[in-house]
């Protein structure tokens, strides 16, 4: 089950349609008294999501639970069985109207005027044949990865400011050099300003909410990572995928994956980052 102080690990959760999954996520140590990610697991419309409240200056739990509130209620609500292309505009409109769920909720209180939230969002298809693809909702960076035989492929591209008029190509080549970054050594003067401006988003629940989709294959034994940006700014790549390996279960991948994030957020060094983490691990099956 999710925890909200110290990390322990997550109860496992009952398969449901051969998926295993399982999530953790804690507070982060500088706000003690709240977590400003939130999490989704609709196992039945094999639908997961993690949001990332932001809080510009306060309200950033607010925002991630209205969000998450407005995706439980639209998904849960849905028939089974669409097919990938319904899935697809479903997905985009949900986000679409989660982001005017929380705008309207900024305006009706102006207190919370500049808060936000993040989503990342896996909804799985299994066509007739039993094969598994998924569509993935992103807005913000929040991030959706694919394990596949031990090489780890970051799904979606972050809305970041870095990223503003770069082609994808470039921007897939700058995320993937960020995400194995471990010292300044390793970065050029440009690249180092860059670096320290790549949590500053350009798209959010919120502010533009425009949703950009993605559509994966999926092979038996994928392992299918969402995951607050505490987890990828703390982490690189390599240890991600090294980490989810050795895991065993994906009991065992959430918990990891927060304890060795929590345990670099305490640290001194380039990828050290204090921030709520949520992670959630959905294993395919074989």
């Amino acid at each position: 089950m999710a925890v909200e102080g110290e990390p322990h690990s997550p109860e496992p959760r009952e398969r449901e349609g051969g998926l295993r999954f399982a999530f953790e996520s804690v507070k982060s140590e500088r706000h003690p008294e709240r977590n400003e990610d939130e999490h989704l697991e609709l196992p039945e419309q094999q639908t997961f999501a993690v949001f990332d409240g932001m809080s510009i200056p306060r309200g950033g739990e607010i925002a991630a639970r209205i969000a998450k509130q407005s995706l439980e209620h639209r998904f849960g609500r849905l028939p089974t069985g669409a097919s990938l292309e319904q899935n697809r505009q479903l997905l985009d409109q949900i986000l679409r109207e989660a982001h005017e769920v929380v705008v309207d909720y900024a305006q009706a209180n102006k207190q919370f005027e500049g808060f936000g939230s993040t989503a990342v969002v896996a909804r799985l298809h299994r066509s007739a044949e039993g094969k598994y693809s998924a569509l993935v909702g992103n807005v913000g960076d929040s991030r959706a990865y694919v394990l596949r035989r031990g090489g780890l492929e970051q799904v979606t591209i972050d809305d970041s400011f870095i990223f503003s008029g770069l082609p994808e190509q470039e921007q897939r080549a700058l995320q993937k050099k960020f995400s194995e970054v471990t010292a300044i050594d390793q970065l050029s003067p440009r690249e180092l300003e860059l670096w320290n401006r790549r949590n500053t988003i350009t798209n959010s629940l919120v502010n533009n909410g425009t949703p950009r989709i993605y559509e994966i294959a999926l092979e038996p034994s994928d392992t299918l990572l969402l995951a607050s940006d505490a987890i990828s700014d703390n982490l690189t790549d390599t240890e991600i995928a090294s980490i989810l390996m050795a895991a065993g279960s994906p009991e065992n991948a959430a918990h990891a994956l927060i304890v060795v994030a929590r345990r670099r957020s305490r640290e001194k060094g380039l990828r050290a980052k204090p921030d709520d983490m949520t992670a959630i691990v959905v294993e395919i099956p074989s």
